[in-house]
């Protein structure tokens, strides 16, 4: 253990003094101890056994690397309490969606096969891009396989994604970008909702391009919704990117019909 004495003031020790005396640990045996005097404390300072200081700075180590594991462990045992479903869409169910066309039921019947089917789909990682039309229930589908999903699944937009990732940024932030990485790397089934052209920084493209790959990397499947055309989905995500969807059965799913809610509102207008 380190040792501080007190020396009376005006005993004549200068600054900076140093010399080297011999002790004896209880445990460790004899050691060449250092000892230093702080003027400004008016103090000396003696190093103690190297054994114990090392053996100190290994607990010390092992109890922070405890601490980072045990919040990496609470940062993703929150998403089991949280599947970031949107409110609108929480009470929504898959037999609910209006497939009144074939081209609609043929969808429903591709998410619903693919919602059945997910201990396959889990296992070679297949994921889905629904794109098209604004309205057309893509997203309604989307969170419909989040809520049945037996494992963990997780609803977020683009947007918030690269939100959460530019936050750890921060000086003050006690979540690292890892953190971000890794906890959405492990949802059994994650939904990234709003990809387009709406990314102003490169960062912000390549913060989805990570996670699409980190997912792709450890065989999770996702599902990827676009109001994009296939072909500015492709020059958005670049067709490496595009491919790696459609692997192991992954389908590009076109919504191609009129918007649900503009139909609505036509109706409501002619009431």
């Amino acid at each position: 253990m380190d040792i501080m004495s007190t020396i009376s003031p005006g005993s004549g020790v200068v600054d900076n003094c140093e010399k080297m005396v011999s002790r004896d640990c209880e445990v460790h045996g004899p050691y060449t101890a250092r000892k230093l005097y702080w003027k400004h404390l008016n103090r000396w300072y003696e190093t103690g056994c190297p054994i114990c200081e090392g053996l100190e700075t290994e607990r010390e180590r092992a109890e922070w690397e405890k601490q980072d594991l045990e919040r990496r462990v609470r940062n993703r045992e929150r998403k089991f309490n949280e599947r970031g479903i949107p409110r609108r869409f929480r009470e929504t169910k898959l037999e609910d969606y209006v497939a009144d066309t074939a081209e609609k039921r043929k969808v429903l019947a591709i998410i619903t096969d693919y919602l059945e089917k997910q201990e396959e789909v889990g296992e070679v990682g297949r994921s889905l891009l629904l794109y098209g039309n604004v309205g057309t229930g893509k997203t309604r589908l989307a969170t419909s396989v989040v809520k049945g999903w037996k494992g963990v699944g997780y609803y977020i937009t683009a947007r918030e994604y690269t939100r959460l990732i530019r936050s750890t940024y921060s000086n003050g932030s006690a979540v690292t970008e890892q953190d971000i990485v890794d906890r959405f790397t492990d949802y059994s089934v994650l939904v990234i909702d709003e990809i387009g052209k709406q990314f102003s920084t490169d960062s912000e493209k390549y913060a989805i391009f990570d996670i699409i790959n980190a997912r792709y990397n450890e065989m999770q499947p996702t599902i990827l919704v676009s109001n994009m055309s296939i072909i500015d989905i492709e020059d958005f995500l670049g067709k490496p990117t595009l491919d790696r969807i459609k692997e192991n059965g992954g389908q590009a799913i076109l919504f191609d019909w009129e918007s649900f809610r503009q139909r609505r509102e036509d109706d409501d207008k002619r009431a």
